[in-house]
């Protein structure tokens, strides 16, 4: 299985690198690099599978090459296969009731990449040589994160918004206000995007770095050269300025310290770490200096609460199903409070997965974590078993999963795919560790029938990601011609991108149904014609796969206002404020077509909300208010 390992390897080593520099502005998007990359782990499955499937058993192998043989040939014991296989099912089944299928669908890809990457990381790294290798990547690659953290944090980051403004016609993420503040906060961020995703990965590797050189603790020169991995770490960590990943990195090494303490001294422990926290925060609510100090922390709450507020909201209204895996933006707009910002995410892994799939997608995604500790902790009891590499997977795993699951509180690493990757790539590993074999080998046909069934399964899965690939391939080839104004065959591009893919929407960008309406506009204006027909069926389609896109309801009553479709514009019009409520563009578009109807007291009631919702429009609104209070 040494193909299916060094393809882990390289994994590991590229998925934390995401992409550098920010856009490849004449090659693939990162979209497209996430779907190589499941492309790729799905090919190591297929050997995987076909490998396994011709290997009978041999009752001349001696011991130790039966116990190999085992290892490599059949399915080794765990239990988060159960909520892990439940998780995913349940997301497939989320696409029969989704309010985006592209959303669900592109998490689910995502989804069923981690679960392989839990699965086979469990199946083949199996000794301690294979152990190392992988740690000995994965500190290589995270160094070299580090490494450009420290000098984006020093000299980079005007480098970094020189290159964005330079070229924002190719970077999506230009169009999101929320990218755009970060990248002008002091916060490194390096390869991931986000300073929070970036410490969230950092601190869970931290553990690995710091038990792998204490395992050299006899071997001083070794013991501390391999500290400064550590350092570094820490040092990158800490120019994240990730106040969530702080306290999810004191919180779990508290927990560990507490569970491998002896029991008569648990309870006094954690007495006194209440005592400290209350008089923590008893402090900061009492004196002036302290209170000054955690003004960042009440504000990061206080934003999180309102996002924590609409997710509640989602809840209220499907506690049961959810709106689909990967939904949380698509509908946050519809319960955003009027102050709240603008997200994309719930940053609160349990909250957004509940909100996504429902009351059993939440207890499934939980189940996932009780299920791994209950299956690490045994082992974490009893260390003295296994060797010292053994127990770096063991105690690092523990600590690993521990700081994901605090930061997950306060944040969205889980839909973040480098972190995400990470994540299961350690439950599998440590997994692995911890496996006492007891399923025992299948037979020999039910083993062939499971790994024929991987073989379609994979295939299958090939020929879907290849749809959406080859989409993205035709828009940035569009984009590439509308850059030199050939409006004709950018359209024509356009096309094929949603004949493979008919959706193409992300956070950052609309689908490619928008994208081809608005081509339209540009060629009725260019060529003198009538292509509002064309507009319009875009624009149709492009609500058809995002029903909750303000955008989409608002440019087709436009577009209906203009034909002289009024009633109709208006009801579109409407749609559009029931997916933003609190915009105001969405109530002075309505207030202006009800003036057009002559429907004056209407026409000021949706003035005064756009006014409530956003006072520095108070100009235009105060304007068109006299004006129609001069027409009656």
């Amino acid at each position: 299985m040494k193909p299916v390992y060094l393809g882990l390897l390289i994994l590991i080593f590229l998925i934390p690198l995401g992409r550098y520099p920010i856009t490849f502005a004449e090659s693939f998007e990162f979209f497209q690099l996430k779907l190589l990359y499941i492309i790729f782990l799905l090919l190591l499955l297929i050997y995987y599978s076909f490998i396994s499937s011709l290997r009978p058993a041999n009752p001349s192998l001696t011991r130790r090459q039966r116990e190999i043989r085992e290892q490599t040939g059949y399915i080794k014991s765990s239990s988060l296969y159960i909520p892990l296989v439940l998780f995913v099912t349940l997301g497939i089944l989320s696409l029969m009731w989704t309010v985006s299928y592209y959303a669900t669908s592109t998490q689910l890809f995502f989804f069923i990449f981690y679960f392989l990457t839990f699965f086979l990381s469990l199946k083949v790294v199996d000794n301690d040589d294979t152990r190392e290798r992988l740690l000995i990547v994965l500190f290589f690659s995270t160094l070299l994160v580090c490494l450009y953290a420290i000098y984006q944090y020093f000299w980079g980051l005007d480098e970094t918004r020189k290159y964005v403004l330079t070229h924002k016609e190719d970077i999506w993420m230009v169009e999101s206000s929320r990218f755009m503040s970060r990248l002008y906060t002091d916060r490194a961020f390096s390869t991931f995007i986000y300073p929070n995703a970036l410490a969230s990965f950092l601190i869970m590797v931290f553990p690995f770095s710091i038990f792998y050189s204490f395992m050299y603790i006899r071997k001083k020169i070794i013991f501390f050269t391999l500290l400064v991995p550590s350092l570094l770490i820490l040092f990158a960590f800490v120019l994240t300025f990730s106040k969530g990943g702080m306290i999810a990195l004191i919180l779990s090494w508290l927990t560990i310290w507490i569970v491998r303490m002896k029991k008569r001294h648990k309870l006094v422990s954690v007495a006194i770490i209440i005592i400290l926290l209350s008089g923590g925060i008893l402090l900061s609510y009492t004196n002036e200096y302290f209170a000054e100090k955690v003004i960042p922390f009440k504000d990061s709450l206080r934003v999180r609460l309102e996002y924590w507020q609409a997710g509640w909201e989602m809840i209220k209204e499907r506690p049961l199903s959810g709106f689909g895996l990967g939904c949380f933006g698509r509908v946050y707009a519809k319960y955003k409070l009027p102050q709240a910002e603008e997200t994309q995410m719930a940053h609160n892994n349990f909250l957004q997965v509940w909100a996504e799939l429902g009351i059993v997608g939440f207890l499934i995604f939980l189940a996932i974590f009780i299920f791994y500790f209950r299956e690490m902790t045994p082992k974490l009891r009893h260390l003295d078993n296994f060797s010292p590499l053994q127990r770096v997977f063991i105690l690092g795993g523990y600590v690993s999963i521990l700081t994901f699951v605090f930061h997950s509180l306060g944040d969205f690493s889980l839909y973040v795919f480098s972190v995400a990757f990470n994540l299961f790539l350690i439950m599998g590993v440590s997994c692995g560790v911890s496996s006492d074999g007891k399923s025992g080998p299948q037979s020999k046909s039910k083993g062939r029938f499971f790994f024929f069934t991987m073989i379609v399964f994979s295939i299958f899965f090939i020929l879907l990601l290849l749809k959406p690939l080859l989409a993205e391939r035709h828009l940035i080839r569009g984009l590439e011609y509308r850059k030199n104004h050939d409006l004709d065959r950018t359209i024509e591009e356009l096309k094929l991108s949603t004949r493979y893919w008919a959706w193409g929407e992300n956070e950052y960008r609309q689908g490619y149904h928008y994208l081809l309406s608005q081509l339209y506009k540009d060629k009725m204006s260019r060529d003198r014609r009538d292509f509002t027909p064309q507009i319009i069926r875009h624009l149709e389609l492009a609500n058809k796969y995002d029903r909750y896109r303000s955008l989409y309801w608002r440019e087709l009553a436009q577009v209906r206002w203009m034909r002289g479709e009024k009633d109709r514009a208006i009801r579109y019009m409407k749609k559009a404020i029931s997916c933003y409520p609190v915009y105001s563009v969405n109530h002075l578009f309505l207030g202006d077509m009800y003036r057009g109807k002559n429907e004056k007291q209407k026409a000021l009631a949706e003035y005064r909300i756009a006014l409530k919702y956003d006072p520095s429009l108070e100009e235009i609104i105060e304007k068109r208010i006299q004006e129609l209070e001069e027409l009656e």
